[in-house]
């Protein structure tokens, strides 16, 4: 049985395509005397605005079925003219100079004209990321849809929400690149040496292990594999977090990559967390005060890259090759280089004579791993996805074969300014 807001749902789209005010879809017969009554005059004409219809209003139908809520929004940054170069500008700070007024000299003139325009740096993103996805909606398939609402639930499901669905995850798949991307470089930076220190990466095992005095083999002693299951520690890096949650409002050279003097104003920042992070916070609640903040407002995300270790992203290795093909007889005969095969989503490597299926693509030599970590704290600027062009388009219907396909089109640009803040805080 579907609920009444699916029933909303579905008497919209279907007026829409009837071009009456309300069909006044209600319940199974409702819906399957509607689809008498078109049957009995114009079928094809209705059939071809309902596909029409349909893709104008896809997102419609994400009110019947299970959306797929995509992760990592805060790294969308908004719209942009497609082919579009994003120019993102910053100022930097004005140098003092010693004041005139005091100390003048007879017979000295103060020169009141000098010049000093002060600092900015601009940057220029010009490359942009295209997709698309589409499905085949076949005339019978509308007919059928109209048999009772869970028909129609079905039909809406089955082929367009999970196209909505699979472009969310697509541009979803984006984002994680680009925070990976930004975790594997930051991952290499200078390590603070103690809790107050100023830099881009916070190795938070080390610094509470130091802080404490705890050395290996002791009892408080923490390391990755335990670090989140330990009350102490969690508060430990709470407390850090928020500390240079702070700190990134102060203008400086510190959480960047050194070549301008910024900060990041409140609004502007941004910070995601691990879900271990997250829920380890939770479980250990009680040992904060009830009042406390315990961490500033973040987005959670349950792996930066894949399932098996949520706390690193992978990358290949120098002088490792990935080729992307579309079935295995696409695949090359390089030695030494790795195909991955979209029809069935598996990662080969071939050696001298044959192919070797890569489990995950991590053999142990393909690819080297970021450091392992729980939260990134960057401001809005240092990374986002900007969305230049985005449609949803329905094709003329194919008379010989009695179908429609509806495409999903999309270009954007992901953004990565290394200029701008951005600090890591790992189990290091």
């Amino acid at each position: 049985m579907i609920n009444n807001n699916a029933w909303i749902a579905i008497n919209e789209l279907v007026s829409r395509a009837a071009g009456v005010a309300d069909a006044a879809i209600v319940d199974d017969n409702s819906l399957i005397d509607f689809g008498r009554k078109l049957s009995a005059t114009d079928a094809d004409t209705f059939k071809n605005n309902f596909a029409n219809e349909i893709a104008n209003k896809v997102r419609l139908s994400l009110n019947l079925v299970r959306k797929y809520d995509s992760k990592l929004q805060s790294l969308i940054r908004g719209s942009m003219p497609a082919n579009g170069v994003l120019e993102i500008i910053q100022n930097t700070f004005f140098d003092t100079r010693t004041a005139d007024f005091v100390n003048l000299v007879n017979e000295e003139s103060v020169d009141m004209y000098k010049v000093n325009k002060g600092g900015q740096t601009a940057d220029y993103f010009v490359d942009e990321n295209a997709l698309k996805l589409f499905v085949t909606i076949q005339s019978v398939e509308i007919e059928g849809a109209f048999m009772s609402g869970d028909a129609m639930q079905a039909f809406l499901s089955g082929k367009i929400t999970y196209l909505v669905n699979s472009y969310n995850l697509a541009r979803e798949q984006g984002r994680r690149a680009l925070l990976a991307s930004e975790i594997k470089e930051l991952s290499v930076a200078g390590a603070a040496n103690s809790p107050d220190s100023l830099a881009q990466r916070y190795p938070l095992c080390t610094l509470y292990n130091t802080v404490y005095g705890y050395a290996s083999g002791d009892a408080g002693f923490v390391t990755k594999a335990d670090a989140l299951y330990d009350a102490n520690f969690v508060k430990f890096a709470v407390m850090e977090i928020n500390k240079i949650h702070k700190k990134l409002s102060t203008p400086s050279m510190s959480f960047n990559d050194g070549s301008i003097k910024t900060f990041t104003p409140e609004a502007s920042k941004k910070l995601i967390c691990l879900e271990a992070l997250s829920d380890s916070i939770v479980a250990f609640k009680t040992t904060f005060s009830p009042d406390a903040t315990v961490l500033p407002t973040h987005e959670t995300i349950e792996f930066w890259q894949q399932e098996k270790d949520p706390y690193v992203a992978w990358f290949l290795q120098n002088g490792k090759n990935l080729v992307v093909v579309n079935t295995n007889a696409d695949r090359g005969t390089t030695t030494g280089t790795y195909y991955y095969v979209i029809a069935t989503g598996k990662t080969y490597l071939r050696t001298s004579s044959s192919y070797t299926e890569v489990t995950n693509f991590d053999d142990g030599t393909a690819q080297v791993s970021t450091a392992p970590t729980v939260a990134v704290l960057f401001d809005e600027m240092a990374m986002g996805e900007y969305v230049t062009h985005e449609a949803t388009r329905t094709t003329p219907f194919n008379a010989a074969g009695e179908y429609y396909n509806i495409f999903m089109n999309y270009q954007g640009k992901l953004v990565r300014l290394k200029s701008a803040n951005a600090v890591i805080f790992t189990l290091e």
